[in-house]
């Protein structure tokens, strides 16, 4: 089953929901019970990057790190 929402729908209902939601996330994060899916790329590494989106192949966000 997947499920979801869609945020910006709700942000404009409820913008207290968000609120809530977004400090949940945040605090479950602090305590290290999230982890993001995302892979790193220093700038040097861009096409690598660039081509990993382009394939769709990236597990997650895909962050190029520029300084």
């Amino acid at each position: 089953t997947v499920t979801g929402c869609s945020i910006g729908l709700l942000s404009r209902e409820d913008p207290p929901e968000i609120e809530r939601r977004r400090a949940e996330l945040w605090r479950l994060h602090a305590e290290g019970l999230l982890r993001p899916a995302h892979v790193d790329f220093p700038f040097e590494q861009a096409a690598a990057a660039l081509d990993l989106v382009a394939t769709r192949s990236n597990p997650g966000r895909v962050v190029l790190r520029v300084a």
